[in-house]
């Protein structure tokens, strides 16, 4: 692999595409260029091949490396090094897209919003129900509980369900009779509707 034929062609590829890229590793074998755009990791990656010293491949990677966490773009692509040196900064920008680089960092940034947004409205949603039982994350289950006078209670996770212990059975009847209550008031408002 020629490394500094290699060096500045991305050099000229970070410059063209107004990326910073830093230098992370650089031996005979493997050249590797970091960099953040917007707060997202951006990582190019050279290796030789072992069968063919001429052939290099490149990776390009835009997000954390960790599918399951958000979504990110990986890209291999494999090219001879003994290429002019316009044609390999085309492989780079085009075959492994980087020129839409932009875009892969709009997606994970709108991506992290979204999931922003859902977590404040399930925060929310949390802190109402916390405001009369005093509810944790318990990670059992899945679920959130809480004690309030000699009373366990386990909320699921999309607080839908609601499970009531207790050894106090005039409780449990009381906590019956308030939900009928309740739910004859508002068949009462949606029949009005």
């Amino acid at each position: 692999m020629n490394n500094s034929k290699i060096l500045n062609i991305v050099q000229q590829v970070a410059t063209s595409l107004d990326i910073k890229l830093h230098e992370k590793e650089n031996t005979t074998a493997a050249l590797r260029f970091e960099a953040k755009v917007r707060g997202i990791n951006v990582s190019l990656y050279f290796s030789n091949q072992t069968s063919n010293k001429n052939k290099v491949q490149a990776y390009f990677y835009v997000g954390t490396g960790r599918r399951y966490y958000e979504p990110d773009f990986y890209k291999k692509i494999t090219f001879n090094d003994t290429k002019a040196e316009n044609a390999i900064f085309r492989d780079l920008v085009q075959r492994l897209e980087m020129d839409k680089i932009n875009e892969k960092v709009d997606s994970i940034l709108k991506y992290r919003a979204d999931k922003e947004i859902e977590n404040d409205r399930k925060n929310a949603e949390l802190a109402a129900f916390q405001r009369f039982i005093p509810f944790e994350n318990t990670n059992y289950r899945g679920c959130f509980s809480g004690r309030k006078n000699g009373t366990y209670f386990e909320l699921s996770q999309d607080k839908e369900q609601l499970h009531i212990n207790t050894r106090n059975k005039d409780i449990l009847i009381r906590i019956c009779a308030a939900a009928a209550q309740i739910l004859e008031e508002e068949a009462t408002k949606a029949a009005k509707a």
